[in-house]
């Protein structure tokens, strides 16, 4: 082992499990910018089954990155079925996403985000055949700048999102569907 040799552990997924009463986790985690610091804002979401969506900020390089990872359903170990891309350039103070936010049998990715002007939700459609995100289109969900958004999804493309301006809470429905 080389005692100068460090790997950055800011952006990696480990997977994780309640067993009985017991919360149990794969000790091989997948680590997407082994060599890169500086990770902020992150998100996490199942955008089918066995396969879960990674967004997060690159402050080094003020980027927004999206990573797709398969779960084997047998021995739970991850694999980058879709390396880290860039989605958008400049700082978010927020990045996160939205597990299933249409439907298990029609697999998209929402990843939301503050944009130059306007809150963003950026929808991409997952190709589980190729394995690979196409489609892509973002969308403002919020015509002036939040310091701070969540989300969850409703079922049947409803997505309720909570988020603050100017110091004042607020919430918002949206939906979504199909063109």
């Amino acid at each position: 082992m080389n005692p100068k040799a460090s790997v950055e552990q800011e952006a990696m997924a480990m997977y994780g499990e309640l067993v009985g009463e017991d919360l149990v986790f794969d000790p091989n985690p997948v680590n997407l910018e082994p060599e890169k610091g500086q990770v902020w804002a992150r998100g996490l979401s199942l955008i089918a089954p066995n396969t879960v969506a990674y967004a997060y900020q690159d402050a080094s390089k003020m980027e927004l990155k999206l990573a797709v990872l398969d779960i084997d359903p047998q021995t739970h170990k991850m694999k980058v079925v879709e390396d880290p891309s860039t989605f958008q350039k400049g700082f978010s103070p927020y990045v996160s996403m939205l597990s299933l936010p249409y439907s298990a049998s029609d697999p998209y990715t929402l990843t939301y985000y503050q944009g130059e002007k306007s809150a963003i939700a950026s929808i991409c459609a997952w190709n589980s055949d190729r394995q690979q995100l196409q489609n892509c289109e973002d969308f403002p969900w919020l015509s002036h700048k939040a310091s701070s958004v969540s989300g969850v999804a409703l079922g049947e493309g409803r997505v309720l999102m909570t988020f603050v301006a100017s110091d004042i809470p607020y919430y918002t429905v949206f939906g979504l569907s199909k063109k």
